[in-house]
């Protein structure tokens, strides 16, 4: 998988979690969605690619918007980051959250102080 690629499995995931959330079961959704339950079901597994018409209603059944559908396939999602940042720092103790905290602030200190003049960094680290 290119990092242009969509990742059909991460979209169903979220659908599977946002459907769970709200209580629905999938034949709730595809009703509120007029779509087919065996389309919803595999939209969810990935074993069909949803349309661009179909996530539009999916996310307006869940009542969510399609960021949230998407989140975690876009290469620079700054929700997928705090969430990250919020799982790794959930079990922490106080001291873990203090030290895991100076780590941060001295790498977005030493990335600032590595970026050109135009803000881009001058190192391409993830690309």
């Amino acid at each position: 998988m290119t990092k242009n690629d969509v990742n059909y499995n991460l979209i169903g995931q979220r659908i599977k979690e946002l459907r769970k959330e709200k209580n629905l079961s999938q034949m709730e959704l595809a009703e509120k969605a007029d779509l087919a339950v065996q389309y919803i079901s595999n939209v969810e597994t990935a074993t069909r690619k949803a349309s661009l018409a179909a996530l539009v209603s999916i996310a307006n059944a869940l009542n969510v918007g399609m960021d949230d559908l998407l989140i975690g396939i876009l290469t620079y999602d700054e929700r997928m980051y705090k969430d990250d940042v919020n799982v790794i720092l959930n079990d922490c103790s106080l001291y873990e959250k203090r030290v895991i905290s100076r780590v941060m602030s001295a790498t977005k200190e030493s990335l600032r102080l590595s970026e050109g003049l135009n803000g881009a960094p001058r190192n391409k680290i993830f690309e």
